[in-house]
């Protein structure tokens, strides 16, 4: 008999397993040339690492204000492979395949092989390899911030770790996890204390169930890991500059948003919520309300139709099937929205903790062990959804934040809501609609929008030599590929390339150095690292070529580059630059054009 319940569970593991390897498979092979943006973001992930791989050091000679630790990662891999997209991007798709083993091994520990199965497809379809409007940066394959998906990744590795610690107490683990904490610790400020916070809950809950108890020696192995990443960092950087200078650097990700440039702080209230916090209240409400409506409706669906003929079996798995029916018919039209809701993450999230808290106290201890590492993932996911708690709309990079949030609640309400029911209950079949409803409302959209996007032409750039493959917008993508085909005709050996306000994917492209730290010079950076300074950086070291690329500040609330800020430099460039070529609308005039405009250093300052 035991062998009849466990063969089913091992197919639907095996046949879910099968369709992740078969997306792993389909965004590996459909994917070639179409990751990353060449002017949003991805750039920036490309020019640092290889800077440093010519012997350039992070914060003095290029501005950052993430950690250093994926850039020097990256740049390793540049040094010891070569430097090429396809190179960046094979190692994120390493990344990529471990973070689906540590999902799929954390989520089993804590609840089962089935629904960890599922857990590791919905991390494929909604961050690991999907996309988001024409800018796809926002996957596993092709990050805007690498810094972001390292860290999570590590932090996936300290939650595995801990179920490893509670099967095999052994001192190596507690120094490990104060290893990744630390490297976290120079990544990117959210991962790392929502990883923090996840591990406080842990040693807490741990010690107050008695499952274990805090000694010295673990204190000890713990700080010692802890330090040992973050200090060698100190070490270097501080070699290649003042020491209180390399503090402020590594630090900034963390001080930034007690003291945000307005730009900055605009963008970040708008992503939060914070601007409008009714408006957002009532949306979570709202979607909490109709998670408990599909509980009821299903409840009075199983109770009043009792499904002991044919005809009446049919007809409850037609109420059952309708919701998803309906979803793919509105997101059937080529023009389906891509806006997606996950509004009932954090009211959900929050129950969950206190619901799982409560039981931690009163199971045994085997039992006791999954609630503790499933509660802990709850922490981890809402400390991670702090930035947008009241907003927690996948779009952009909050995808990643929302990740961890959408596992969690994958895993809880289909493993542990049937397991709350008494043994000698039957668990009714339809408690497991609202959520897998809920959860294809937001996979499916997303899935669906991602292969729009990914079977569209692609607009691939190889310029030089260099083994590069990168996708270009599809309004951007003549103007783009005229720039490059025309500086890489004219430009002579060591000229240097600024592309303002951003772009510096440019420079990556055409292996042409910036002359200044700044690369970018969009309103965060700019008032970030002080547009005084920076205008004084290009002064003292003007670039033989600079290309003024139309940029929409539209969500800093900041009018265009040299209109909004930046006006000095504007008028510097025109003194001092002839224009040799414009393509596409006049850059800075209308949202609605895309356009860029060539000056090259004045003769007389050209001369080799």
């Amino acid at each position: 008999m035991s062998t009849r319940k466990i063969v089913p569970e091992n197919i639907l593991t095996y046949v879910l397993l099968g369709v992740s390897a078969v997306v792993l498979a389909i965004a590996y092979a459909r994917g070639q040339g179409k990751w990353g943006d060449i002017i949003i973001d991805y750039g920036r992930e490309l020019y640092i690492p290889w800077q440093i791989s010519k012997g350039k050091s992070l914060y003095l000679d290029v501005a950052n204000y993430f950690g250093p630790l994926s850039s020097y990662i990256n740049a390793n891999i540049f040094t010891i492979f070569g430097t090429s997209t396809r190179v960046i991007q094979n190692f994120n798709f390493v990344i990529l395949i471990l973070t689906c083993i540590l999902i799929f091994n954390t989520i089993k520990f804590a609840s089962s092989d089935k629904i960890a199965s599922v857990c590791v497809l919905v991390f494929l379809l909604f961050t690991g390899t999907s996309t988001y409007e024409s800018l796809r940066n926002y996957n596993f394959i092709s990050p805007y911030s690498h810094e972001l998906m390292h860290g999570l990744f590590l932090g996936f590795v300290i939650v595995f770790l801990l179920t490893a610690r509670q099967r095999i107490i052994l001192r190596t683990s507690i120094f490990l996890i104060g290893l990744f904490l630390g490297c976290i610790s120079i990544a990117k400020s959210e991962t790392f204390l929502a990883t923090a916070a996840a591990l406080l809950y842990y040693l807490t809950a741990t010690i107050q169930t008695n499952e274990h108890r805090i000694h010295a020696r673990g204190v000890f192995s713990f700080l010692l890991g802890f330090i040992c990443v973050p200090a060698l960092f100190l070490i270097y950087l501080s070699s290649k500059m003042p020491i209180l200078e390399t503090i402020r650097s590594l630090t900034l990700m963390y001080t930034l948003p007690f003291s945000p440039p307005e730009p900055m702080r605009v963008f970040f209230s708008n992503i939060s919520g914070s601007a409008n916090p009714a408006k957002q209240l009532g949306m979570m409400a709202t979607s909490c309300l109709l998670i408990f409506l599909l509980y009821y409706v299903y409840h009075l669906i199983s109770k009043k139709i009792q499904p002991s003929s044919p005809l009446r079996k049919a007809l409850l798995l037609l109420c059952y099937l309708t919701p998803f029916i309906a979803i793919a018919a509105k997101h059937a039209q080529p023009d389906f929205p891509s806006k997606i809701s996950t509004t009932f993450l954090p009211p959900f999230l929050v129950i969950a903790f206190f619901k799982l808290h409560s039981l931690i106290r009163s199971n045994a201890h085997q039992m006791r062990q999954k609630l503790i590492i499933l509660n802990t993932l709850t922490v981890y996911s809402l400390a991670m959804m702090l930035k947008v708690i009241l907003n927690p709309t996948p779009d952009y990079y909050s995808s990643f934040l929302i990740l961890p949030g959408l596992l969690t609640f994958t895993a809880t309400t289909l493993w542990l809501v049937p397991h709350l029911r008494a043994p000698s209950e039957k668990f009714p079949i339809y408690l497991l609609a609202p959520p897998l409803i809920m959860l294809f409302m937001v996979i499916y959209p997303k899935a669906r929008l991602s292969a729009t996007i990914f079977n569209a032409p692609a607009w691939i750039t190889q310029v030089a030599s260099t083994p590069d493959e990168i996708s270009v917008n599809r309004s951007q993508s003549d103007v783009i590929i005229k720039i490059l085909h025309y500086i890489k005709s004219n430009k002579k050996d060591n000229d240097t390339l600024s592309v303002m306000p951003e772009g510096i994917g440019l420079n990556y492209l055409l292996r042409m150095d910036n002359p200044t730290k700044f690369i970018n010079l969009a309103p965060p950076e700019w008032f970030t690292f002080g547009g005084t300074r920076i205008e004084k950086a290009f002064t003292a070291n003007p670039p033989n070529w600079i290309v003024l690329l139309h940029r929409d500040n539209m969500e800093y609330e900041t009018d265009y580059f040299g209109k909004g800020y930046a006006q000095n430099i504007i008028s510097w460039i025109k003194e001092t630059y002839a224009c040799e070529a414009c393509f596409g609308a006049p850059p800075f005039e209308t949202k609605n054009g895309f356009g860029a405009c060539i000056y090259r250093l004045a003769n007389k300052q050209n001369e080799p």
